[in-house]
């Protein structure tokens, strides 16, 4: 009985710490609502470093799906950026352009998105390195915030 009581306190320990790691790792993360990542309503972007994950304290976003509205935080001051729906296929690299706007001297950035047909990839990027139809002319990936999730 002793045996089976320490295996079952053995495994529900492990169920816990799996459980539970994912989670402080991302809550330590700059300021970003980390909870319900996945809730439906918005669509997060992150900073993130060349094995695409995510940058603890880097830049972050959100992407409202119902109006369109997209706020960014901790991005570079008083830069052009442009949000896109990102699509890479084997011919062409690019995609739509969703919105623009410029961040404020403390790095933050609020613009309006036209969402209809959106899906898949939706990155925040320099200005600078997207053409007027959303292809990406340019690749500054340290400058960029990329989606926490893919969009149906």
């Amino acid at each position: 009985m002793i045996k089976k009581i320490a295996i079952f306190g053995l495994l529900f320990s492990l169920m816990f710490a799996i459980s539970i790691v994912p989670a402080l790792a991302v809550a330590n993360l700059k300021g970003a609502p980390y909870r319900n990542l996945n809730n439906g309503t918005g669509l997060y972007l992150f900073e993130k470093n060349a094995n695409w994950q995510i940058v603890e304290g880097g830049a972050w976003g959100k992407l409202n799906l119902k109006n369109g509205v997209f706020k960014g935080h901790g991005l570079e001051p008083n830069t052009d950026y442009c949000l896109i729906n990102y699509v890479d296929t084997w011919h062409n690299v690019g995609g739509a352009l969703l919105g623009s706007g410029t961040t404020n001297n403390g790095g933050n950035i609020v613009l309006k998105a036209d969402l209809k047909g959106v899906s898949g990839k939706v990155w925040l990027v320099l200005d600078a390195d997207v053409n007027d139809f959303g292809f990406m002319t340019g690749w500054n990936p340290r400058e960029y915030l990329f989606e926490y999730s893919i969009l149906p």
